[in-house]
């Protein structure tokens, strides 16, 4: 028997691994509003939402997870921000895994250093854009 030839693929190969800068940001955009939302879970803020999804399923469902972790940031007292963060990088009450390696590195970041910044000027940005592939 002779050895058969493996038989080539008809669909495009795509060479390049890497991404543009425009899918690099929207990378790091999905991270943060990951992590915001999971700092919301561990937090509860679910339970004073004005979002009535986030109440009836118990977790951060809303159109912007940053501005109510904003929001409900001035009740929490300083000393629950180090247990949060263990709670953070353990994946929240769900244990989620993070999704890409720019969640896996925004988890464990303190929150200050990334929260108080807008998206287009945030410190990390590029970071994470070599990063999150």
């Amino acid at each position: 028997m002779s050895p058969s030839k493996p038989k080539a693929s008809k669909l495009p190969k795509n060479l390049t691994k890497r991404h543009t800068l425009a899918e690099q940001d929207a990378f790091a955009e999905s991270a943060f509003d990951a992590v915001a939302r999971l700092y919301c879970d561990v937090f509860a803020f679910w339970r004073e939402c004005k979002h009535k999804t986030c109440k009836r399923q118990r977790r951060c469902l809303g159109g912007n997870p940053i501005r109510c972790l904003q929001y409900g940031l001035y009740d929490v007292p300083f000393r629950r921000l180090k247990p949060a963060m263990a709670g953070v990088i353990a994946g929240g009450p769900r244990r989620l895994p993070p999704e890409r390696h720019a969640e896996w590195t925004i988890r464990r970041l303190p929150l200050q250093d990334w929260l108080g910044s807008s998206p287009s000027s945030r410190p990390l940005a590029q970071a994470i854009r070599k990063v999150g592939k």
